[in-house]
């Protein structure tokens, strides 16, 4: 069985967590209880990196809607970084395409977030 490793990184107000390997039955909940730690503090933005996870269970998938759901209740914010072919078309099968905010590059994150951080001019 292939190891599944979860890796941190902070970057100035976002945590980026890499997830590498395959997320299933032997380890969906292991990994989805780690998972749970980064809801606090309240308010925190996760980007969840998902280059070289090549598979994932669809219990995994939906728990990561729930913490989704309940990170952005407080005020926080959960996207998805560059995911694998194969992860992408998971979600968009099991989950749908309106889910998760879903990035190619964490450039392309910063560069949304501070348009929509720029003032309004009528």
């Amino acid at each position: 069985m292939a190891t599944t490793l979860i890796e941190e990184t902070q970057y100035g107000a976002w945590m980026e967590i890499s997830l590498k390997g395959r997320v299933d039955a032997f380890n969906d909940r292991r990994l989805m209880s780690q998972m749970e730690k980064y809801l606090q503090p309240a308010g925190r933005k996760i980007v969840l990196e998902l280059s070289q996870c090549e598979f994932m269970s669809m219990a995994f998938l939906r728990g990561l809607m729930d913490l989704a759901q309940r990170l952005e209740s407080q005020g926080g914010r959960f996207v998805l970084l560059t995911p694998h072919q194969q992860v992408k078309r998971q979600i968009e099968i099991f989950v749908g395409n309106n889910v998760f905010e879903i990035y190619r590059s964490f450039h392309e994150l910063e560069l949304t977030e501070h348009q929509s951080e720029a003032p309004s001019c009528f």
